[in-house]
């Protein structure tokens, strides 16, 4: 006999994960915007050397955290019916941690500067990602609760 799928462990699980990334994302702002300031004045020696760092252990801490709901996504029982939107679901959060990791690794600490181009890229791909997340979300809510 087929093990029945719980929608609402399903639908709590993605709010969850929608919760942990909104929550994340708000306690990384403050340092993005720190990186976006000197970025935009071309002047990285407005940045202190432990802004710096802290800067980039947040974002590590950050994308460890998007990679560990990335898994709980990745690891779900998903009801058949939303199936091929939960892939998608996946796939733009996936583009999402890929797009936070890569603007962790623009972030030379050593140097004391940022990669611009490769930050820029990377805050362009989080976007893309989170679009494609945030529409698929919607979509299986939308079907699973009428």
């Amino acid at each position: 006999m087929k093990k029945r799928i719980n929608v609402n462990f399903y639908i709590n699980a993605l709010n969850d994960v929608a919760q942990a990334t909104e929550e994340m994302g708000n306690s990384l702002n403050d340092h993005y915007e720190i990186m976006e300031k000197a970025i935009i004045a071309n002047d990285f020696s407005i940045v202190s050397d432990d802004e710096f760092t802290t800067t980039k252990e947040k974002f590590v801490e950050g994308t460890a955290n998007y990679q560990e709901n990335l898994s709980k996504l990745d690891d779900l029982q998903v009801p058949i019916p939303v199936l091929g939107k939960h892939k998608k679901l996946v796939s733009g959060y996936r583009t999402f941690v890929e797009g936070c990791d890569d603007m962790t690794n623009s972030i030379n600490v050593e140097k004391h500067l940022v990669e611009v181009d490769a930050f820029r890229a990377s805050e362009e791909k989080q976007d893309q990602g989170m679009t494609q997340t945030t529409d698929m979300m919607q979509r299986i809510m939308q079907q699973i609760l009428g």
